[in-house]
C-alpha cells in the first residue's frame, strides 16, 4: 500500500487540494451569492423605506396644500362678499347723490326765479321811490 501511495501521491495530492479548491469555490461562491442577495435585499428595503418615506412627504405637502386653498378659498369668498357689499354701498350713494344733485338744480332754478324776481321788484321799488 506503501507503494500504491507512493505512485499515486502526486494524483491524491491533485485530487486534495484540486479538489478542495473546487469544493472551498462552490462554498465560497454559494456564500457570496448568499452575500448578494441580503445586499439585495438591504437595497430593496431601503427603496421600500425610501419610497414609502416620498409618499409620506406628498401625503403631508397635498394635505398641507389642500388646507391652505381651503384657507384661500374662503378667505376669498368673504373678500367677494364685501365687494359685493361694497359695490351695493356705493350704487345706493350714487343714487343718493343723483337725488341730491336733482334736488340742488331745482333749488337753483327756484333760486334764480327767486332772485330775478326779486332784482325786479327792487327796480320796481326805486322807479316807484324815484316817482315819488
Amino acid at each position: 500500500m506503501k507503494e500504491w501511495l507512493l505512485n499515486n501521491a502526486i494524483s491524491i495530492l491533485t485530487m486534495l487540494f484540486g479538489g478542495g479548491f473546487s469544493i472551498a469555490w462552490f462554498l465560497e461562491k454559494k456564500k457570496n451569492k448568499a452575500l448578494a442577495n441580503q445586499e439585495v435585499a438591504k437595497a430593496s428595503q431601503e427603496e421600500a423605506t425610501a419610497l414609502t418615506n416620498m409618499q409620506n412627504a406628498y401625503k403631508e405637502f397635498t394635505e398641507d396644500m389642500n388646507q391652505r386653498y381651503d384657507t384661500l378659498r374662503s378667505e376669498f369668498d368673504e373678500l367677494k362678499k364685501k365687494i359685493v357689499e361694497v359695490q351695493n354701498q356705493l350704487k345706493e350713494k350714487d343714487e343718493e347723490y343723483l337725488q341730491l344733485e336733482n334736488s340742488y338744480n331745482l333749488l337753483k332754478k327756484s333760486y334764480d326765479a327767486l332772485k330775478k324776481s326779486y332784482d325786479s321788484l327792487k327796480q320796481d321799488s326805486e322807479k316807484y321811490k324815484d316817482a315819488q
